[in-house]
C-alpha cells in the first residue's frame, strides 16, 4: 500500500475505494494509481480477464465507463532501434 502518494490522489478517482476492492477480490495482488491518474493498474499471477472484468463492473455501479487492457510483461525492457 501507497501511504506516500495514492491517499493524497485517489479522491480523484470517483468509486476508487471500490475498484481497488473489487480487483483484490477478483485476486490482483496489488492496485496503484498509475501515473497522476485517473488510470489505475492492477498486478496480478493469474485471473487477468475476471480482475479487468471486475474493476469495469466497479466503475460502472460509479456511472463511469471504463475500458481494459491486460498486458503482457515486457522482458526485454527499452532497447535502442538501430537506423538502417
Amino acid at each position: 500500500d501507497d501511504r506516500l502518494h495514492q491517499p493524497y490522489r485517489k479522491h480523484r478517482i470517483k468509486g476508487y475505494d471500490d475498484v481497488v476492492s473489487a480487483a483484490k477480490e477478483a485476486g490482483a495482488s496489488a492496485v496503484a494509481i498509475s501515473g497522476s491518474g485517473p488510470t489505475l493498474i492492477a498486478f496480478a499471477p493469474d485471473r487477468h480477464k475476471a480482475i479487468a472484468h471486475e474493476m469495469r463492473q466497479a466503475f460502472a455501479v460509479h456511472e463511469i465507463n471504463s475500458r481494459a487492457w491486460v498486458l503482457e510483461i515486457d522482458r526485454l525492457g527499452a532497447r535502442r532501434i538501430q537506423e538502417p
